[in-house]
């Protein structure tokens, strides 16, 4: 029951400025929604392979001024086991961005219960981020601050990341990331780089008017000491 507290809590302190802005400003609309689908060779995360498989990627959100709320999963292609299906609510402020995120993750032969919040049973981790991104000439630094705050995650666990971008043209760009946990806990039994990569991504030319996004990840996890090469498509 806590941590559902904890969760309409945090919900509500985006919703509740939201609401009263729409109130004192109804005809300024400015609402939008989006999706698309990710194809996977693997399902890599923070550093850690999730599923062991290619998998199906789908998302779809709903924005309306600053706020987005939105649905994202990730479903095995080949074999049985753990799905994912997550949902999200961000709120941005210019260059600032805080979120609070609901991963439902849940094995697809057995069945589930998406109600069950209790923490020794439920396959619910709740994390709040802060996000912040910065941009110069051709590049990009965006910084990550996740901490799960209910959940299965008895731990309380804690990630941070750094990414750098370059755009190398119009249809090309590349970077590094840097993930790191600062105490032992869901993603490590220390404090420990977790991932570090490079990543290249690409717009592939189908005809004049279609353009495919390519995107290959090279990805060290130094505490698993697993490596990855990851290539994606999005639709």
């Amino acid at each position: 029951m806590k941590s559902i507290l904890r969760v309409i809590i945090v919900w509500l302190f985006f919703i509740i400025p939201e609401f009263v802005n729409a109130q004192t400003d109804s005809t300024d609309i400015q609402f939008s929604m989006q999706g698309g689908l990710d194809l996977v060779s693997r399902y890599v995360w923070r550093g850690r392979d999730y599923e062991n498989s290619p998998a199906a990627q789908p998302w779809i959100e709903a924005s309306y001024k600053d706020f987005t709320l939105g649905a994202w999963g990730s479903y095995k292609l080949t074999g049985a086991g753990i799905q994912e299906t997550d949902l999200y609510l961000q709120r941005s402020f210019g260059s600032f961005t805080v979120s609070v995120w609901d991963y439902y993750n849940f094995l697809d032969t057995l069945p589930g219960n998406f109600f069950d919040f209790k923490e020794s049973t439920t396959g619910h981790l709740f994390e709040l981020q802060a996000a912040w991104s910065t941009g110069w000439d051709n590049n990009t630094l965006d910084l990550l601050i996740g901490w799960f705050f209910a959940g299965y995650d008895k731990d309380r666990s804690y990630y941070i990341e750094a990414q750098w971008t370059k755009d190398l043209s119009e249809n090309k760009s590349a970077g590094m990331v840097l993930g790191f946990t600062p105490k032992a806990g869901y993603y490590a039994s220390r404090a420990s780089i977790v991932n570090a990569g490079v990543f290249y991504n690409y717009k592939w030319k189908i005809n004049e008017d279609t353009f495919l996004p390519v995107n290959l990840s090279l990805v060290l996890n130094p505490e698993e000491k697993h490596f990855f090469l990851v290539a994606m498509l999005s639709f």
